[in-house]
């Protein structure tokens, strides 16, 4: 039987991301920006397979900055002037 449910050790391995980081997004509720929407299954968190797949499927060809822009290198300061 196929598995219907993921919980945050698969969500990490199909993030290519720790589950520490999952952990992270869970705590702040950076849903649906950095992780899909999660649901309670007891104490537990878990994510419908169907749910991660089609939010990985609407992310392809986007770029979600995670953080703003920082300080410009030397480089781009010099080309600015």
């Amino acid at each position: 039987m196929q598995q219907l449910v993921i919980y945050i050790p698969d969500l990490a391995k199909a993030l290519a991301t720790s589950d520490a980081a999952i952990r992270t997004h869970i705590s702040r509720r950076s849903w649906p920006r950095a992780i899909p929407t999660p649901i309670r299954i007891g104490r537990r968190w878990a994510w419908r397979k169907q749910d991660v797949e089609s939010w990985l499927a609407s992310l392809v060809g986007e770029v979600h900055p995670l953080r703003k822009p920082g300080r410009p290198r030397k480089q781009e300061q010099i080309e600015r002037k």
